[in-house]
Order: structure tokens, then C-alpha cells, then sequence
């Protein structure tokens, strides 16, 4: 049996509509993915011990061997699945970036101050470069080791200046 030839026109149109209706159906659900995930799923930063560059948590997927988290949404530095501490400031009364010629780059003070971590058995304080590449990372800024360096007024007022790659930990006053 032969289909007349007037159905043809009529199938193409109903497949195409059909098909665009899948496509549209299929852009709306990403969309609330995408709505979902940046409303309702927490936005969190681990750090690899001995790296600098923070890795979003979400491609993460052994976290046993992180060494450090941030949490976007709290502004919370903490290790591991930690949360039982208290919450500490850190010892930082303010922070800026300059170049090598002392000229100001940026001033990193009211994010320094809204920072915490949470204090743990062991004294662990967040690295100045934990700190400063978490920043970075959140404004999308690209520091040169070389051609940047650190300033910072601890909580006695001493100020104190160092490049970005000391991994050591803030000194606990």
C-alpha cells in the first residue's frame, strides 16, 4: 500500500515541531539544573596539600586526600568533614597585593576580615597562599609569583611582607 503523497508535508511538519519541542524540553531542564546546582548546592574549594590552586569540590572526587576546604557561601576555611570547632577570625588585620615597585595592586582587607576557620586540636591555621589563591580564584585573577608580593598587618600591627609562594602557616597570637 502506497501512502498519497498530500501526508508527506504533514509528517515532515509534525516530526519537525515534535523535534523542536524535545529540543526546547531539553534546554529547559538543563537550564534548571543549572538553576538547582548554583542555588541549593553549596559552593566549596579543597586544597591538595602541597599545591597552591584551589580545585572546586564538586571534580573532586577522593576527598580524603584534601588538605584543606573553603566554603564560598560561609566564607569558612576547614579540614576534612570538620565542622565541630569554633569559628576563628584570622589573625589578619588587613592584606594588600603590590608590585615589586610597592605600588598598591589590590586590597584584599574586607575579605581578609570576613574570613573564619575552624579551629581545630591541632592549631591548623589557613597558608597566606591558601588564602590569598582562594581570593584569586573568586575574581579571577591570575598572580606572577615573580612579579607580585604579599602585605600584611598581623593582629600585633607588625607588618609583614612575603611572596606568594610561603606555605606557611599564619602564626597564632
Amino acid at each position: 500500500m502506497q501512502i498519497p503523497s498530500v501526508c508527506y508535508p504533514y509528517i515532515i511538519s509534525a516530526y519537525t515541531k515534535y523535534a523542536s519541542l524535545c529540543n526546547t524540553i531539553q534546554r529547559f531542564v538543563g537550564r534548571l539544573t543549572v538553576a538547582y546546582e548554583t542555588l541549593f548546592t553549596p559552593r566549596i574549594y579543597v586544597f591538595y596539600k602541597g599545591y597552591l590552586q584551589p580545585v572546586p569540590y564538586k571534580h573532586n572526587a577522593d576527598k580524603d586526600t584534601c588538605h584543606l576546604f573553603y566554603d564560598v557561601d560561609r566564607s569558612l576555611f576547614y579540614t576534612g568533614n570538620n565542622w565541630s570547632g569554633k569559628n576563628r577570625a584570622l589573625p589578619i588585620l588587613s592584606m594588600e597585593v603590590r608590585d615589586m615597585s610597592n605600588n598598591l595592586m589590590y586590597d584584599l582587607t574586607d575579605f581578609v576580615n570576613d574570613l573564619r576557620f575552624v579551629q581545630t586540636q591541632d592549631e591548623a591555621t589557613p597558608s597566606l597562599s591558601s588564602i590569598i589563591m582562594i581570593w584569586a580564584t573568586l575574581n579571577d585573577i591570575y598572580f606572577d609569583p615573580s612579579f607580585h608580593r604579599l602585605q600584611y598587618i598581623d593582629c600585633l600591627g607588625n607588618t609583614i611582607e612575603t611572596n606568594f609562594t610561603d606555605l606557611k602557616e599564619l602564626v597564632r597570637h
